[in-house]
């Protein structure tokens, strides 16, 4: 046996300062928050002013509320995709309770008006808790669902109309000032140090953190895994429920269509920048503080300098991945664990494809029947041609997924591609193509090296991308459409026809063949399952994990570069501010496909069906509008979407547990 290295006893006894950083809370977080501080107060003017203080607290505190909420969720294994949902609901409902009138007197309406919406945002983290504990579906799934629904209902409850509020007493939750300090500030550092000591000195947040660590042995100790997963959802949705009320309060109106877009961005950025670990386990409630300041405080320094919103996207991106590189560089990263892959994950995968398939059929079935010309050849060729885009962001996913990893940054890398592709569109066609393509390619090779290069994980890395790319599209665009050549054929990629077929389709299916081959009848794919499966036997069987991450990333960045080059000749014009969400149905089309989030197991057949699926579900509610019979609002086609997604998935679900 070998003999230890020995350590000099000055050595043993001085830590690094990265060691001694990766003890404070937030680790690199907090380092990144030091030298923000130190920067602003050497460049930035007024920076030490009382009002400067109170403004950015102001602004941040809604954010740390639902990330604290968020960071309990992500501490039991899971994750909350519907927390801005959560907060519109909560937000549409304050008003309209106060406008119902409930009740004899005014006491009882204001009372009503707060408590209805925190219960109602905490029955949607109850329905969250459910799916995720009683009816087994991946977290991302499960929420994805309520994050597509939830802002529908609120859009319908309000018929998306703005609400305006001239009430005091919820005025008062957004501009309230006791004691001379915000509410809202009050309001979250009371949330800050009620969690953080439910976590530290209660026995839930010790069953919490052995849940997140390991389910199956706390579920040996006697833990009701269940119940506590459940409550950390429940306590997730009341904690978005206050923040939108904060929000509304703050803009003495509430927009169902604007309040908490994109705060679960926001919110898992603060929590990964804060410490805490995605895979469940850990938490730290005064990293996630600090990883809220650290966004807050980008964007207030930039914008004091004068930079231009994309800029600081970009910025913001490169501040994501340096706290936490530096994370990382502080303290050991815990030992992987091997996946293991069985034959009732082959089971649900199989069953994931049959039952997308089963899906389609009977929607086909369905609309042949009750729509004249659903079936007919223009119907089917729109279907195809416009969900072309949505199939090839889901092809590239698709890859991502099966090797353990994710992408965030498909939706913004396609728009950047489509501004690209309109630029160059002056040059010709060949390089409106491939300079996109070559771009997209590129971006998607650095999240790569991000992966494995500087061992971040692939949700905050591509979560960085996210904003770089969408920064960089701004910039590119002027922060508006761009428009193509229409004289150099340009627009057939998206338009056109070859042999009565349309060509995103022609290009859609060469892809998904070409995909299939390599997922099933090729090295390359044996080695992207392979490690989605088990990484570290994987390496141990001669594996080039690293390599082959690095090409499963830049597939991905490519399929999303055909998408904007298709998005841009279909519509005539790059589009920086497309591609919004598309990540989310990306993922939804791949996972109703039947490939496990968990990765080691996915087809790429299952992946075109789901993607075909969800624009089927849209499809068939243009025609029923267009019967005259019943309006359905774009609203109501979001709570169809999500409710038809959950119950495809509890479809298979279903079907799996009889296999």
């Amino acid at each position: 046996m070998a003999e230890p290295r020995s350590v000099s006893p000055a050595a043993a006894a001085a830590p690094s300062t990265l060691a001694r950083l990766g003890r404070l809370p937030g680790g690199g977080a907090a380092l990144a928050l030091v030298v923000l501080l130190a920067v602003n107060l050497a460049f930035t003017p007024n920076f030490l002013t009382t009002q400067t203080l109170l403004v950015n607290l102001t602004q941040v505190a809604p954010i740390v509320i639902v990330a604290v909420g968020m960071a309990v969720v992500v501490a039991s294994g899971g994750i909350d995709l519907s927390v801005g949902s959560s907060m519109a609901i909560a937000g549409a409902l304050a008003p309209l309770t106060l406008g119902a009138r409930l009740g004899p007197g005014y006491g009882l309406w204001i009372t009503l008006a707060i408590v209805l919406p925190l219960l109602a945002a905490a029955a949607a983290g109850l329905v969250n808790g459910l799916l995720v504990t009683r009816a087994k579906i991946q977290p991302i799934v499960a929420t994805l669902i309520l994050f597509i629904a939830g802002r529908g209902i609120a859009q319908v409850t309000t018929n998306g109309n703005l609400q305006v509020i001239d009430d005091p007493v919820l005025i008062y939750l957004g501009l309230g000032r006791p004691f001379g300090v915000p509410i809202q500030v009050l309001l979250m550092a009371a949330v800050v140090i009620g969690f953080a000591w439910l976590l530290r000195a209660t026995v839930f947040g010790r069953q919490l953190i052995a849940v997140g660590g390991n389910e199956a042995a706390a579920r040996l100790c006697g833990i009701a895994v269940g119940r506590v997963k459940t409550l950390a959802y429940v306590l997730c949705g009341v904690l978005s429920g206050l923040a939108g009320l904060t929000v509304v309060g703050i803009n003495s109106s509430s927009d169902a269509n604007q309040v908490g877009l994109n705060m679960e961005l926001d919110a898992i950025a603060a929590v990964a920048v804060g410490g805490t670990s995605l895979a469940g386990g850990r938490v730290s409630i005064a990293g996630t503080l600090i990883g809220a300041l650290i966004m807050q405080l980008i964007r207030t320094t930039l914008l004091a300098w004068g930079v231009p919103d994309a800029v600081a996207l970009v910025v913001k991106a490169a501040i994501i991945v340096a706290a936490v590189w530096l994370q990382h560089r502080a303290a050991r990263p815990p030992a992987a664990s091997a996946a293991q892959f069985t034959s009732t994950a082959r089971d649900m995968a199989s069953i994931g494809r049959n039952g997308v398939l089963i899906a389609l059929a009977l929607l086909m079935v369905f609309g042949a029947l009750r729509y004249e010309g659903f079936i007919g050849a223009y119907n089917l060729q729109s279907v195809v041609r416009y969900n072309s885009m949505f199939a090839f962001i889901a092809l590239g996913m698709a890859f991502v997924i099966v090797s353990g990893g994710i992408d965030l940054s498909v939706g913004s890398v396609a728009a950047l591609a489509s501004v690209l592709a309109a630029h160059l569109s002056q040059h010709g066609v060949a390089v409106a193509v491939l300079g996109p393509m070559l771009c997209a390619g590129l971006l998607g090779l650095v999240n790569g090296l991000v992966v494995t290069r500087l061992r971040i994980a692939p949700f905050v890395a591509t979560l960085a991308m996210l904003l770089a790319a969408r920064g960089l599209a701004l910039l590119a665009a002027g922060n508006e459409s761009v428009s193509v050549n229409p004289d150099n054929g340009y627009t057939e990629i998206g338009q056109g026809d070859v042999l009565g077929l349309p060509i995103p389709g022609v290009m859609m299916a060469a892809a998904f063949v070409a995909g299939w081959l390599a997922l099933e009848r090729s090295v390359f794919g044996r080695h992207v399952l392979a490690i989605g499966g088990n990484e570290e036997a994987s390496r141990l069987l001669g594996v080039h994990v690293e390599r082959t991450k690095l090409a499963v990333y830049t597939l991905s960045g490519l399929c999303a570069g055909v998408a904007g080059v298709i998005l841009a000749a279909q519509f005539g014009a790059g589009q920086p501010t497309e591609g919004l969400g598309w990540e989310l149905s990306a993922i939804a089309s791949v996972v109703v496909g039947g490939t496990l989030l968990t990765g080691g197991l996915g087809t790429v057949g299952g992946t075109l069906g789901g993607a075909l699926l969800l624009g089927l579900i849209f499809n068939l509610l243009n025609f029923e509008n267009g019967r005259g019979v019943i309006s359905l609002s774009a609203y109501w086609q979001s709570v169809i979407r999500g409710a038809f997604l959950l119950v495809v998935v509890l479809l298979q679900r279903r079907l799996q547990r009889r296999r």
